[in-house]
């Protein structure tokens, strides 16, 4: 890819992921992602190999300023 060009040097963006595990009410795994998936309809979620597992996935964002703000105020939104 890095010979290829396919790897922008400028601007400069970070993005982030967020893994979290989806328990029951008694703190086991609650293999449920694909239904929860479907419900939030939201790209910005994703599944994990196991079914109890699920991902957010940030849109890559300028590496300047209060980025990291803006990470963190995003996936705050998106839960």
């Amino acid at each position: 890819m890095l010979n290829k060009g396919l790897i922008e040097e400028e601007p400069i963006r970070i993005g982030a992921e967020q893994e979290f595990c989806i328990v029951s009410e008694c703190y086991f795994p609650k293999n449920n992602n694909i239904e929860i998936l479907e419900a939030i309809n939201d790209d910005h979620f994703t599944t994990e190999i196991e079914k109890h597992n699920l991902e957010i996935n940030s849109d890559p964002i300028k590496h300047e300023g209060n980025c990291f703000y803006k990470l963190q105020k995003k996936f705050e939104d998106l839960l």
